[in-house]
């Protein structure tokens, strides 16, 4: 980079050589030995030029990629309900939109002190070496121009700000429309999304207006103050010229320096607009990376292993920003081997439970142990790698079916894989797939049919075998005769493991050891399925309910 910056003002320096002793005295000597050095300066400028564009570019990735991977580690163990609560799309437009920004920022920072900042240093050494007064009266006109820019710089930051927010807008509005693409065509309302999308666009075209006008209102400043500047040098030369204060090469030679420090003085002076794009970017990147994880392990946290577990919530109560209350007085014991369901109206926090035992996010008051052991004094790692979770969606991901089953478990055979798919029931279809086992799934495995990947999920769980079993809505989106059947695997799963179900289908927990009846965030009932009936109380309510939707549909 010194180097580069060495060569352009050398070469610049040999103007007035050039011009003093071969054009106008016809040195032939002073020929040959400018024109060896022209040769080799300009091999040593190109070959470092080089070398400096290939370690600018690739550190200035290297220190993004790296920012990307902290952001993306940090968003995967921050809290689960911040995650919740953002939309996917706005988040992948900090990878995304804002990273390119920052990308963009970054190059021209190291391009703008390795390589202008050093080149304008030594072309003003020149000129100073050539006439220290007239490079003075120069350089007092352009700091003139650096306030204005600096100005319209901040600026910039505002509304790039903007523009980064109806990116993420932009980015999140695709995500909706392509995850509910089915819902978009059968209700025939393409038209009414392109508009809602093209207001979005309109409002991202009219910033980068503004930002584009900001950018480029630093030009004509600069090429007027120039213009004016090589106007001056010229009159003054003229008249140094003819009072045989300055030579024709040195007077050439000090324009020459100017003009080649001008345009890294510009690119400098520019670099501000550049940079306050990046800082706006940055901005929202760090405050992704500022949020502080409230679920972590404490000091006192150790490895925990359950063996029988036995579940208890005591005086448990859970408040979510609003304070809303989701859970409050929740007292129960879950004894070992036994299952657990929970049912209620949606609302009720039947979830909520099963989230708190998981710790995707803490009771504002109260305990849960395991064992007698509060889980806060148990790792994160520990807790959860004991815990299996089916829920109503099923997450598959973009990989093998023997990598979706095997997720989360490590160093399992081919032999054990298989062996969980058989008792999940999923064998049979998986090797009826174009690869077997090593068939590609693609995104959320929207190939398969709901009941499919029902049972790879029951099968991952059958290979995790964690003594703690959560079934959320595991059958509440299958139809009749896909729930039987996998009720069965589920059945076989639940074999010598601590149960906790929710379900709204009252006829899928009958066989439950206990039924844990919600509302507003209490339990109200509790008891087998035939006591619960005979109190003629809410779970009545709602197994008649349900009894009366069945009928219709018989």
């Amino acid at each position: 980079m010194v180097i580069a910056a060495v060569c352009a003002a050398a070469i610049v320096r040999l103007t007035k050589p050039i011009i003093d002793k071969v054009l106008i005295e016809h040195n032939q000597e002073m020929l040959i030995i400018i024109t060896f050095f022209i040769i080799v300066i300009y091999t040593i400028k190109g070959f470092a030029e080089y070398f400096q564009g290939y370690i600018i570019k690739y550190v200035g990735q290297q220190i993004l990629t790296d920012l990307q991977m902290q952001m993306y580690q940090h968003l995967l163990y921050t809290d689960f309900l911040f995650i919740q609560s953002q939309s996917s799309g706005r988040l992948i437009s900090r990878f995304t939109n804002d990273i390119v920004l920052m990308r963009g920022a970054v190059s021209n920072l190291l391009i703008g002190c390795a390589k202008h900042l050093l080149s304008v240093i030594f072309l003003i050494s020149i000129m100073f070496s050539l006439d220290p007064f007239l490079a003075s009266c120069v350089f007092l006109a352009f700091p003139a121009a650096i306030y204005p820019i600096q100005k319209m710089g901040r600026r910039m930051r505002v509304v790039t700000a903007q523009a980064q927010e109806e990116l993420s807008n932009f980015t999140a509005k695709l995500d909706e429309s392509f995850y509910s693409i089915k819902i978009i065509k059968s209700f025939c309302t393409e038209k009414k999304e392109v508009v809602k999308a093209k207001d979005i666009t309109a409002k991202i075209l009219n910033f980068y207006k503004k930002a584009a006008k900001l950018d480029s209102i630093a030009s004509p400043i600069m090429e007027i103050l120039s213009g004016l500047t090589i106007v001056s040098l010229i009159w003054y030369g003229n008249y140094a010229i003819a009072s045989d204060r300055m030579t024709t090469g040195t007077l050439f030679t000090f324009i020459t320096a100017f003009v080649s420090a001008y345009r890294p003085f510009k690119s400098l002076v520019s670099l501000n607009v550049n940079l306050q794009e990046g800082i706006a970017a940055a901005n929202r990147v760090f405050n992704i990376l500022d949020l502080k994880p409230t679920i972590i392990d404490s000091i006192a946290a150790k490895s925990f292993e359950f063996n029988n577990p036995q579940i208890e919530f005591q005086n448990i109560e859970m408040k979510f920003g609003n304070d809303k209350i989701a859970i409050k007085d929740f007292n129960l014991k879950i004894n070992s081997g036994s299952t657990y369901a929970f049912v209620g109206s949606s609302g009720s926090g039947k979830t909520s439970v099963t989230n708190m035992l998981i710790r995707m996010f803490d009771p504002t008051n109260g305990s849960i142990l395991i064992n007698g052991c509060d889980i806060k004094l148990i790792t994160l790692e520990s807790l959860r790698k004991q815990i299996a979770l089916i829920s109503q969606d099923t997450i598959l991901f973009d990989a093998t079916v023997a990598e979706n089953i095997a997720y989360g478990c490590e160093n399992v055979s081919m032999q054990q894989i298989v062996a969980a798919a058989k008792h999940a029931s999923a064998h049979q279809f998986i090797e009826m797939l174009p690869q077997q086992y090593d068939t590609i799934l693609g995104t959320d495995g929207r190939t398969l049919s709901g009941g499919q990947r029902q049972r790879i999920s029951i099968a991952r769980a059958f290979l995790k075998d964690a003594p703690i079993l959560i079934l959320d809505e595991a059958t509440s989106a299958l139809d009749p005769n896909s729930e039987t059947a996998i009720l069965e695997s589920i059945t076989l799963l639940r074999k010598n493991k601590t149960t906790l179900v929710i379900s709204h289908r009252l006829s899928s927990v009958e066989n439950a050891d206990q039924i844990i009846v919600m509302k507003n965030g209490q339990i109200i009932e509790q008891g087998t399925h035939s006591e619960l009936l005979s109190l003629h109380h809410e779970y009545h309510k709602l197994y008649n309910k349900e009894l009366k939707e069945i009928n219709k549909h018989v």
